[in-house]
């Protein structure tokens, strides 16, 4: 076999880019050491008293839907990181689900390929997984319940009603339920928050919004915090640097995405007609996309973790743009070399004491040169014809 035909064969099957993906991810975590920080010594302590004492204490703070997920971890290994394998676990799924999830809404698989390169960029999200915050879990939950959605499963209700009592932050997704006209779906999966929130009032008299005990509705929310929030992220979703060597950022207060996409994402929007041949679907993720935005925008804090729904639907709108212009892909996975290396700033020497982490962002990009050549090969071959 010649090799551009072995290239061929190589690059036109997705479940081949999503062992390699799972493969990248596998190397990365095992080149990382998992070390709980903050939220997850809660989450852990919840697991354990599940476990041990069958007992569920709500009147430990946090969002412990993912904890129930980490009980059975637990109980098998007895693993004081119970909740960090958790996410990991879920880091890896979320490749595949990613795909599954994007190939069924934008109905190509290209699409999906493309989403889970760009996922395994992103290492802020499942880099999350090994501090034991519960990020990756609430990824899966929901790319599981879009898939299920647009595959038209009666189940996606649960998958949905998981990924809220993990993070609320799914609930932006809506309108894509009135699109695939089931709306009593949407309904049914906010019965499984509801009833998370019944017992723990039930068990501590008052509902607590994650780990801030003393955090009440009317300080959760601040309109002057509102629009200075929106302006913080408009400048992070359109730098690559924000990054400051003089005083260290916060991970939750860097760009989780390349602004490349948010680019791409524009350009789709003014040229919705040439990139999106369904109205309907390009109108309801739009409205989705907004939510994604104002609704954490609307919290006193803005937390860029906040924001994975809103990246995701930029993602699934730039993605058409990016298929239409191919010699950009090498860039992209460029710009994503920025997060990498602020990443191993803040984390060197709690998660990683090597430059290992740098052969993702390395090869991917080898990957997209690989392909640039193989598109234009294949476009020669056409006019040859």
């Amino acid at each position: 076999m010649k090799l551009k035909e072995k290239i061929k064969n190589i690059l036109i099957k997705p479940v081949g880019h999503l062992f390699f993906l799972t493969l990248l991810l596998v190397l990365f975590y095992s080149q990382s050491t998992i070390t709980l920080m903050d939220d997850a010594f809660l989450y852990e302590s919840f697991t354990e008293k599940l476990v041990n004492e069958q007992k569920i204490d709500f009147s430990i703070p946090g969002f412990h839907g993912g904890d129930f997920l980490s009980a059975p971890i637990y109980w098998l290994t007895h693993s004081s990181i119970s909740v960090a394998i958790l996410d990991i676990i879920a880091a890896l799924a979320s490749i595949w689900m990613i795909y599954l999830a994007v190939k069924t809404i934008l109905k190509r698989k290209i699409f999906g390929v493309l989403a889970a390169y760009i996922y395994v960029l992103n290492i802020l999200d499942y880099s999350n997984a090994l501090r034991g915050h519960h990020h990756t879990p609430m990824i899966f939950f929901t790319l599981l319940g879009l898939y299920l959605l647009f595959a038209n499963s009666r189940l996606s209700f649960l998958a949905f009603g998981i990924s809220y009592i993990i993070r609320p932050f799914g609930i932006a997704l809506a309108p894509l339920f009135l699109y695939q006209k089931k709306i009593g779906q949407f309904f049914a999966s906010l019965i499984i928050p509801a009833v998370y929130l019944i017992i723990e009032y039930w068990q501590i008299g008052k509902i607590q919004i994650g780990v801030h005990t003393n955090l009440t509705v009317e300080t959760l929310f601040s309109l002057k915090r509102f629009f200075m929030n929106l302006a913080y992220a408009f400048q992070n979703y359109f730098s690559i640097h924000n990054y400051s060597f003089l005083n260290q950022v916060d991970p939750s207060d860097m760009i989780h995405l390349s602004p490349f996409i948010t680019f791409f994402a524009l350009l789709a929007v003014v040229n919705y007609k040439k990139y999106f041949n369904d109205k309907k679907l390009f109108l309801l993720l739009l409205l989705s996309s907004i939510i994604a935005l104002i609704l954490p925008a609307g919290f006193n804090h803005l937390d860029m973790w906040y924001l994975w729904i809103f990246n995701f639907t930029l993602i699934l709108l730039a993605l058409p743009v990016i298929l239409d212009f191919p010699l950009f892909m090498p860039v992209i996975a460029l710009s994503f070399g920025f997060q990498f290396f602020y990443a191993f700033l803040v984390f060197k020497g709690i998660y990683w004491n090597n430059y290992a982490i740098f052969f993702i962002p390395m090869i991917i990009f080898a990957v997209s040169i690989v392909y640039v050549f193989y598109h234009f090969w294949v476009e020669q071959k056409k006019e040859k014809i």
